[in-house]
């Protein structure tokens, strides 16, 4: 069959238990066929360039609680993450405290983000792939921190379908499969982003 349909691979429920079956594209790695059955190892076999963005923590790091957004309209809704600095935090402190926040929510990992910190008080936000470009960061205290934002940007390559759906851009309908990745131009992943669709 042509492209976009995919030839035969597994049965498998656990891959993705809302859409069945799932039938997978083989791929060659390392000179052995394997099936991409994951989001994760979609975006492993090229998922082009990441997005990154970073938030900057300063003045008095200790005392009310400190709260960063990160919205994008793949996510419904945004996500939101929050933390209560001790007399012993530091900006730098703060900032790996975010990080971790953002490693350890599941709906976050699940679209392609992670954080890091520098060290110096510098949160590092990065999302794979092209739709972190549409990411908004935000952050806001009940304290008396301060926040320097830099927006999310530098994000290319395929698209990486979070589900099975049917897409309609420009009057034209076309399948897309979870865990196999898709170019797409800028007004179609927008449209896509706008509309809330699944893709990572």
């Amino acid at each position: 069959m042509p492209f976009p349909f995919q030839l035969p691979g597994t049965l498998d429920s656990t891959q993705n238990p809302t859409l069945l079956p799932n039938f997978y594209r083989p791929f060659v790695k390392n000179g052995s066929m394997d099936l991409i059955n994951s989001p994760e190892l979609a975006k492993d076999l090229g998922a082009g360039v990441h997005s990154e963005g970073s938030v900057t923590f300063g003045g008095t790091a200790s005392g009310g609680t400190v709260t960063l957004e990160i919205a994008n309209g793949v996510l419904t809704p945004a996500v939101t993450l929050s933390y209560a600095p001790t007399s012993s935090d530091t900006a730098e402190t703060i900032a790996a405290m975010f990080a971790g926040l953002i490693n350890s929510n599941p709906v976050l990992r699940s679209f392609g983000f992670w954080g890091d910190d520098n060290g110096l008080g510098e949160l590092k936000v990065f999302q794979r792939g092209p739709v972190g470009n549409f990411t908004t960061l935000s952050a806001s205290t009940t304290g008396a921190q301060t926040f320097t934002i830099v927006q999310m940007t530098g994000g290319s390559g395929p698209v990486v379908p979070l589900s099975n759906f049917t897409f309609a851009h420009n009057g034209t309908y076309n399948d897309y499969y979870y865990a196999l990745p898709y170019a797409v131009d800028y007004y179609q992943l927008s449209e896509m982003v706008a509309q809330g669709i699944p893709v990572s």
